[in-house]
């Protein structure tokens, strides 16, 4: 006979935060990402409109609580 509890306490515990920061592309173009130094904070905070809103938040829990219980049966 055995007991198998999952989350006993049932809590909605964040187990990971949505990393996506931006919405769109660095306004850069290739010869200006590659040839020479740019700051990406310098950027975001030029044009927020690139930031996410969802970005830092989070975006799964711990599952819900689960129980299984089992038998084993020998003949």
């Amino acid at each position: 006979m055995g007991v198998t509890i999952l989350n006993l306490f049932d809590q909605d515990t964040v187990t990971r935060r949505y990393d996506g920061r931006m919405v769109g592309d660095l306004p850069l173009n290739s010869e200006e990402f590659f040839n020479q130094p740019w700051d990406y904070e310098a950027l975001l905070r030029e044009d927020p409109t690139l930031l996410d809103v969802k970005f830092n938040q989070p975006d799964q829990f711990q599952a819900p609580r689960a129980i299984r219980l089992t038998a084993k049966f020998t003949f």
